[in-house]
């Protein structure tokens, strides 16, 4: 688990398996009905959260459910929870 901290200016710190970040895992937490607590210290919780946040950007994106087993679809939906 990374337990955030200040490392680039301006870059919010990253947190928990899935190094969910400032907005971001405060929207993961939200989709995944948990509290941004619970993402930010617990496994479980964090992994949950970010599988929400991906299953919500594919939807966002058009990658079709069929597609989700094409790693190449999951491209778009990568970039844009890396930023």
């Amino acid at each position: 688990m990374v337990h955030g901290a200040d490392e680039h200016p301006g870059v919010p710190a990253a947190h928990g398996l899935m190094a969910l970040r400032g907005a971001q895992l405060t929207r993961a937490a939200r989709l995944a009905g948990v509290t941004t607590d619970a993402t930010r210290d617990d496994a479980d919780t964090n992994v949950r959260a970010a599988a929400a946040l991906l299953a919500h950007l594919a939807d966002s994106l058009g990658v079709a459910a069929a597609a989700r087993a094409d790693a190449r679809a999951w491209a778009p939906v990568l970039a844009a929870y890396s930023g």
